[in-house]
């Protein structure tokens, strides 16, 4: 007879807590993973452009230096530097401009050297050494009182006082307006019997502070007389530029050989007083 009472034999189980804790620690692992893999996403995407913003900004500066630097005029040279100045002496008025030590400076009412003071009222610079004034018939040829070579320089200013002249002494341009002188002397040029090759329109424009009127020939047929050495001949020059203006009651007509010396010459021009 067995008189230990019998113990009922309990089935082996493992425990739900254990497993639980697994299924947890590898959802917070894939959690942990995700985060991870999220931040360093974000990483990958915002460095790249949180680097090239200040290096960008830092070409940008780079490149625009030197545009300033290029853009920073340079000192322009005087080209007329060194050159004569000339004042004219007239009783209303002074003018001065510069020339080149190329040209030489002549009266041209008697084709000499300038007086002092200079006081002429028909000036000429030229680069021609054996200038002589000669006289024709001013309807024939264009330029009717500086008669120099063809393919020499020269620029002349030829000055009319209007206020000597009155109704009992008049002048062609007396109590004319300026436009209806600049016409005067166009229609004088345009018509001439030895006409030039072309004339352009005239046209206003402002010079030394004035209203003034110009125009341009090409194919001029001049004269030229050397009483000295016995010669005389004609010609033509090849460009022919005239300027007309008023001031103080005094008309300025100005004709030169179209190149750089003389147009560097005219950009010196001035009224004194």
């Amino acid at each position: 007879i067995n008189l230990m009472p019998e113990i009922p034999t309990q089935p082996q189980t493992t425990p739900e807590t254990k497993s639980l804790n697994w299924k947890k620690i590898s959802l917070a692992l894939l959690v942990v993973l995700f985060l991870i893999s999220l931040v360093g996403f974000g990483f990958y995407i915002l460095i790249p452009r949180l680097t090239e913003e200040p290096t960008s900004s830092t070409q940008t500066q780079k490149q625009a230096t030197p545009s300033v630097k290029i853009s920073t005029p340079s000192a322009k040279k005087d080209e007329t530097a060194g050159w004569k100045t000339f004042t004219g002496i007239l009783e209303t008025f002074r003018y001065s401009l510069k020339y080149s030590d190329s040209y030489k400076l002549y009266d041209s009412t008697e084709g000499r050297p300038v007086k002092d003071p200079p006081t002429s009222k028909r000036i000429v610079f030229t680069n021609q050494k054996d200038f002589v004034l000669y006289y024709t018939k001013p309807d024939y040829y264009v330029v009717t009182e500086s008669y120099l070579k063809p393919n020499n320089e020269f620029l002349k200013i030829h000055i009319t006082e209007m206020k000597y002249y009155s109704v009992d002494n008049p002048h062609e341009y007396y109590n004319k307006s300026l436009n209806q002188i600049a016409e005067i002397i166009y229609d004088d040029n345009k018509n001439a019997v030895n006409k030039p090759k072309s004339i352009t329109p005239l046209t206003s424009t402002q010079f030394a502070g004035q209203t003034a009127y110009y125009f341009e020939m090409s194919g001029v047929n001049v004269k030229w007389n050397n009483p000295n050495s016995m010669q005389e001949g004609e010609g033509k020059l090849d460009s022919l530029k005239i300027i007309i203006l008023e001031y103080r009651e005094t008309v300025l007509d100005i004709r030169y050989t179209l190149n750089s010396t003389t147009e560097k010459m005219l950009t010196t021009f001035k009224f004194l007083d």
